[in-house]
Order: structure tokens, then sequence, then C-alpha cells
């Protein structure tokens, strides 16, 4: 058995469940897109100061949302089992985490590269264990 199956679609709270639902999930992957690939812009856009480290901690904030994003995109519109959609949503930030670690970023900032590898680790492991409905998937989808 799976932590949760799926979601049904058909289950409506309101009358405007089904519009309020796609209206977020078609405005939330467009937000966190813009945010994770121009965060300079972003900045910019909120009038907030621009360093490289508040820019790459924007970016960040977009990688994680853009995840977020691609989870909900396929539990409600695929129709996947919640631990299928966690687990692709884990495959956006490893590939991230593995551009930077490429590029060094932390090392640009004075941080140490050991805690994005545990990042990384923990997402490779959970993606895998998700994707391929380990015997273990569902406390890793309790406790990710």
């Amino acid at each position: 058995m799976h932590f949760v199956d799926r979601i049904d679609t058909r289950l409506y709270l309101c009358p405007t469940f089904d519009v309020l639902i796609s209206h977020f999930l078609s405005n939330f992957p467009s937000s966190s897109a813009m945010i994770s690939l121009a965060p300079a812009k972003t900045l910019e856009m909120y009038g907030l100061d621009k360093t490289p480290l508040t820019e790459y901690m924007t970016e960040w904030i977009g990688q994680i949302s853009t995840s977020q994003a691609i989870t909900q995109w396929s539990l409600y519109f695929n129709g996947n089992t919640v631990n299928t959609a966690m687990g692709a949503g884990t495959l956006y930030l490893v590939v991230f985490s593995i551009k930077s670690l490429l590029n060094d970023m932390p090392a640009q900032f004075g941080f140490s590269a050991i805690g994005q590898c545990i990042f990384l680790l923990i997402n490779i492991f959970c993606g895998y264990s998700l994707l391929y409905n380990k015997s273990h998937a569902d406390n890793v989808a309790k406790y990710y």
C-alpha cells in the first residue's frame, strides 16, 4: 500500500474548487520558474538588495518552489500516486544541486560543500525510493 494512493480529483469541497485548484496550479509553476530562472529580476521586482548571496538564496527558493509545483502538477493533472509525484519533484532538486556543486557555488560564499552534498544524497535516495516504489517508500514519503 502507498502512503496515499492518489488524490481523488472528483471530490469537490465547493462548486469552484476545480477552478481554484486549476488557477493555483497554473500560476504557481510560472512564478516559481520566474524566481528560479531569473533571481536577479525577482529581487529587482520586489525592491530587495541584489547581492550575490541574496541572488543565490532567491534561486534556491525558486528551485524548491518549482519542485513543489512539479509534485502538485503530477498529482492533479497526471493522476499519479503521491509517492510517484514526490519522486518526480525530487528530481528537479537533484539536478539543481548537481549544477550548484559543479559551479562551486558554496565555496563562492565561504560555505562548505558538505551540506549540499548531503542534501543531494538525501534527494537521490528519496527520489529513487519513491519513483521505483521500494519497500520503504511509504516511510520515505512520511518523513520527506
